[in-house]
C-alpha cells in the first residue's frame, strides 16, 4: 500500500502540537483579495466588529426565546454558552451577533448608520494582517470606496432578530 499523508491548511485552526502528534501536515494559507475588492469600484458596505460588538443578545433574550419552539430553544442554548463566554473573555453583557447584523442591514438599512470612508485591507505579514483599515478622519487623501457601519440601533436589531427566530416554529 502506498504511503498516506493527512494534509490540511492552516485555516483548519489545528494547533501545531496536535498536528505533530497525529502526523498531520499543515499547508500555510494567506488569502489576499481584500485590496482588489475594495478597489474594484463595486458598491460595498462594511459592517465591522466595532459595530457588531454593539449588537448583542443577552441571557434575558435567551429566556424570551426559550419557550417559543424548537428554534427558539436551540438559539437560547447557544446564547447560554456564548453570553457566558463573552462575559468571561471580554467583559461583555451579551453575545455579539455578527453575521445576522450584516444581513439585517440589507433588510432594514436604517438599523445601522453608515458613512463613506476610504477602506483598505492590511495584506502585510504583521500582526494586523487581514484587518480593515478605515480612514475615519480623511487623513490619507484617498477617495472613499465603501460605506462603513458606524453605529447600530441595538434594541431594534435585537427585537427584529428575536421576532424572526420565534416565528420559525
Amino acid at each position: 500500500m502506498p504511503p498516506v499523508a493527512v494534509i490540511t491548511d492552516t485555516d483548519a485552526s489545528l494547533p501545531p502540537d496536535l498536528a505533530a502528534l497525529h502526523g498531520i501536515h499543515q499547508v500555510p494559507i494567506n488569502i489576499h483579495f481584500g485590496q482588489e475588492t475594495f478597489r474594484s469600484g463595486i458598491d460595498i458596505t462594511m459592517i465591522g466588529l466595532d459595530v457588531t460588538h454593539r449588537a448583542r443578545l443577552t441571557i434575558e433574550n435567551a429566556e424570551q426565546l426559550r419557550p417559543t419552539g424548537r428554534a427558539g430553544a436551540f438559539v437560547a442554548g447557544l446564547l447560554d454558552f456564548f453570553v457566558a463566554n463573552y462575559r468571561r473573555r471580554m467583559g461583555f453583557d451579551g453575545a455579539p451577533i455578527h453575521d445576522a447584523l450584516a444581513v439585517a442591514h440589507v433588510i432594514r438599512p436604517d438599523l445601522v448608520k453608515t458613512e463613506h470612508f476610504a477602506v483598505e485591507i492590511d495584506t502585510t505579514d504583521g500582526p494586523s494582517a487581514g484587518r480593515t483599515l478605515v480612514d475615519r478622519y480623511h487623513v490619507t487623501g484617498r477617495e472613499p470606496n465603501a460605506r462603513v457601519g458606524t453605529s447600530v440601533d441595538s434594541e431594534r436589531f435585537a427585537g427584529l432578530l428575536l421576532e424572526r427566530i420565534a416565528s420559525l416554529d
